[in-house]
This record gives C-alpha cells, structure tokens and sequence, in this order.
C-alpha cells in the first residue's frame, strides 16, 4: 500500500512540475491578443478608416451639412434618406449621426494615446493630430462637447464626461497641434505600415498638422481677431509648413471598387448615390454661381436620370439637360418653384444631381483637408495683412481645386488651358475692397469644400459669405429657426438622460440646445 501511495505521489510531483513549466504556451487561446501582442499602430488603422467611412457618413455630412450649405437639396417634404438641412428640420439620426461616429471613434484613439504616451514617438504625435481632427469638427458642429474626459472611462472611470467650453476646446487643439508637429521626428519610426493615409511620411504630416492649425486660426476671425492672426502666422511659420500641392490632401480612397465589400467603401457610394433614387439635388445656389461664371467644374458635377435605373452609366451629363434646384422646396409646392417646368418628362428628375459615375465609385476619394483649401485661406490672410500675396494664393487655390477633380476620375478632369481661361475671365477683385475680396475668397472656398459639407458650412457661418447662399424659410411643415441660418445642431438625444447634468451645464453656458444657438466662434 506504502509502495502504490508513493507511486501516486511521485507522479503528480512529476505532473506538477510539467504544468508549471510549460503553463503559459499551454494555456494561452492561440487566436486571442494579449496585453504583451497588442499593437496600438493596427487600432490607428482602424482609427483612420471609420473617420473616413463612419464620421464622413451620409446622414450628416450630406443630408445635413451639405444642404445647410445648399451644396444640395431635396424635394422630399419628409425628408427622403434624413435630407432635412436645406429646410432646417430636425431630423434625429441625421442630428446625432457626427456625435456618436465620433465618440466611437474617440474610444479607440483614446487607446492609442494612452499606449504611447510614455512613448512620446511619432504614433503618439499623429494620434495627438488626428484627435483634433475629429473634435474640431465635432464642437463646430455643436459647440462646447465632453472633449478633455471624453474617451476616460476605462482610464480614469470618468463614464460622465464634462463638456468643455468651445473656447478652451479651441485653445487646447492648437497648442496640440503646434506641439505634436513640432515633436514629429523624421528619424524615428514612421509606423508607414499602419498609416492608411500618409504611408509614414512624416513631412506630409507636418504639413498636415500645420494646415489645419491654419484652419482652426482663421476660425477665430469673428470672436477674436488677434489670437487668429497669431496662430495663423504661427501655422504658415510651422515646423515643416504648409501643404503645397495635391499630393499633400488628407485623402482616403474607397478599397473595393466593385463594392462587395462595403465596409471599405465611401459610405454615400454603398448606400446612397447608387440606388435608384437619392433623393438629392444640386442646389441652385452651387449650380447657378459655377453658371454664372462659366466655371468648368459645374458640367462635370452635374447630371439628371432619365431612368430610375441605379446604373451609374445612364448618367446624362449633358449640359443642355442641366439646372438646380432651389433651395427649401418641398414635394408638395412644386408648382411654385421658380424653375419647375410642368411639362418636363422627367417631371421631379429633372433637376441635376450628382454625377455619379465620376463622384460615387465605390473606390473613389474622399477628402477631408486640401491643399485647394489651404491656399485659399493663405489669400484671406494675405488679404488680412498677415503676409503673403493674395492674388497669387487665390489662384493657386482655383488651380488647385480644379485639378484635384481628376482625382475623383479621369471622365471630370480639367484640363490646363480650362482653368487658364477661367482665371481671366474671373479675376482677383484685388485687396482694395475688403468685402469684395473675401467675398470671392470665401465664394471659391465654399466650391473647393463640395462634398465636405462640415467644412462648408462652418466656413459660411465664420465669414458670411458667399453671400449668394440666402438662408430658406420652409414653410409647409415648419422649421426650427424660422427661416434664419442654423448655428449648431442640437445635442445628441440620449445626453439629457445618460450625462443630464453636464448637459444642463453646458447648455446654461452656452444657451439653448437648440438650432439657432451659435458656436463660441461665430458669437461677434
């Protein structure tokens, strides 16, 4: 018996001894990362791709930021797939779709942040960069918003994220945005594998970054004019400087071009502009500007369906078929319209909308910032004595924007002797007229922000200009600001109940929660 207990005995000894030594690759889920294999470079992958294809999504960037900016509009009295903006109706998912891409996004980045912190290398830098690429257009879009605890709540436990005044927010992205540029370091590790965007290169980053510094200065034109002027100057004097050509665009292009996938497809392309009806128009107020200025890029923007068919090849983008449609009309006052002609075929198709073949391929660009952009605000800042010349600035941004359409595809291009011509029939007002020239600056940067519907509209909201957007006054069912031009869009619907007393705080400070409010910036 002694004999048979020690055999026992000495087997689990044995046994122990070879659990313990081969534990940890015994027990460890082959198909599962842990803490020691997670790499925050594939997360700012995917960080990249959803602000591209989820913050860029149709419900509020076209449906709503677009048409407030009468890129588009609709004929749809009830707001046919959420196009509410030209007639200023609340629409909740259209509302709150930037809010919750946004947050969501935010998570993830948080993430990367915090992994790298220690670090301090260039993955920490363009996270840093690309956070206030998300929230700037975030609080423009809503005003003071959960930014310095927003992502917290797995670091800190913060489940209730204050929301930060617009003021601080802007003050917080620049300093951001000139520190992280300026750490950005070129001999370091580029994580090129994991940036979808730059491939790595670091000196585009720092272009980048110092862009849109230079934009979020300018947006403190209205509210304060000395603190623009300094971080403008501070962007065209950055580290790196500014971006300088088309090569330089923050540019995602769709990953599948037959669009089976559609996760890696632009989000308009899949669902949208692809199907058989949008819904949308060309608004007569893009329309009838590029018009009146025989501007090449309106024919290749335009077409009409003479077929509800969805293929993109019945295109008709001939420019004798071509028009607007006014702003803030709906289904049920087509009779009234100005340009509605009765006897028209195509009855409500007869308006232009997008050509989709050139503008919705399911691998096409999407572009977030431009180079065309960039130099249009270096013209206003020139035109504001901060340096430079604006003539020059001005028409590199209408060269730039107009050769940037053949990245979109080859069908739209433009060609050389086209913009040649254009910038001597157009010329620059000249600086001795103030509003006039900002006026025709502000005009060209409203065109070269076609399809950014956020950056249209903030930029329409800072300079008042152009001044042929005339804000609707929809009437058939009513409107939330009785025909005067929206401010901001109302918070997301849950936050009353989920976050009610930062909420109350937030909209004691800034005002009412609703559409007539105005953003920090745009206060004068």
């Amino acid at each position: 018996m002694k004999k048979i207990n020690l055999i026992i005995l000495s087997f689990l000894v044995l046994l122990n001894w070879g659990c313990d030594k081969n534990f940890d690759s015994i027990n460890k889920n082959p198909v599962v990362a842990s803490a020691d294999d997670f790499n925050p470079g594939y997360l700012f992958t995917t960080v990249q791709m959803q602000t591209f294809l989820d913050a860029e999504g149709m419900s509020s960037n076209l449906a709503y930021f677009s048409t407030f900016a009468q890129h588009f509009t609709t004929l749809y009295d009830e707001g046919y797939f959420a196009w509410h903006g030209d007639k200023y109706v609340y629409y909740q998912p259209a509302n709150d779709q930037l809010w919750n891409s946004t947050f969501n996004i935010a998570k993830s980045l948080q993430d990367v942040i915090e992994q790298k912190r220690e670090d301090n290398d260039n993955l920490y830098q363009m996270a840093r960069i690309w956070k206030v690429l998300l929230f700037h257009r975030l609080t423009d879009a809503y005003g003071d918003v959960p930014y310095s605890e927003a992502g917290l709540a797995y670091y800190q436990q913060i489940f209730r994220p204050k929301y930060d005044a617009q003021e601080f927010i802007y003050k917080d992205m620049l300093a951001t945005l000139k520190d992280a540029v300026s750490s950005l370091n070129s001999g370091g590790d580029n994580f090129g594998k994991f940036d979808i965007v730059y491939k790595g290169d670091i000196a585009k980053w720092k272009k980048m970054g110092n862009s849109l510094m230079l934009r979020l200065g300018m947006r403190l034109t209205k509210v304060d004019i000395g603190e623009a002027e300094t971080w403008v100057k501070n962007a065209i004097n950055g580290d790196g400087g500014l971006m300088t050509s088309n090569d330089d665009n923050l540019v995602l292009k769709g990953a599948d071009k037959d669009g089976v996938n559609t996760s890696l497809v632009l989000p308009w392309s899949s669902q949208y502009f692809r199907s058989s009806q949008t819904g949308s128009y060309i608004s007569a107020t893009l329309f009838d500007y590029l018009k009146d200025r025989n501007d090449p890029r309106l024919y290749k923007i335009c077409a009409v369906y003479p077929s509800v068919a969805s293929d993109p090849a019945l295109d008709d983008t001939d420019p004798a078929h071509q028009k607007g449609l006014p702003s803030g009309w709906g289904e049920l006052q087509i009779n009234d319209i100005p340009n509605y002609d009765p006897a028209d075929p195509l009855g409500m198709r007869q308006w232009s909308d997008l050509n989709r073949s050139a503008f919705a391929k399911f691998d096409g660009p999407r572009f977030i910032l431009t180079n065309a952009q960039v130099q249009l605000l270096l013209s206003e800042a020139a035109l504001r004595g901060w340096g430079g010349d604006a003539k020059d600035a001005y028409e590199k941004g209408v060269r730039a924007d107009m050769e940037n359409f053949a990245n979109y595809d080859p069908s739209v291009q433009i060609t050389g002797t086209e913009i040649t011509n254009y910038l001597a029939s157009n010329p620059f007002v000249g600086t001795a007229d103030f509003e006039a020239a900002l006026n025709q600056i502000a005009g060209q940067y409203w065109v070269a922000c076609f399809l950014n519907g956020y950056e249209a509209f903030a930029n329409w909201r800072r300079t008042d200009y152009p001044d042929v957007i005339i804000p609707t006054n929809y009437q058939v069912n009513g409107n939330e600001t009785h025909g005067q031009r929206p401010g901001r869009l109302k918070y997301q619907a849950d936050e009353p109940r989920l976050n009610g007393e930062n909420y109350l705080e937030a909209v004691q400070r800034q005002g009412p929660d609703e559409f007539l409010t105005k953003v920090w910036w745009e206060k004068n």
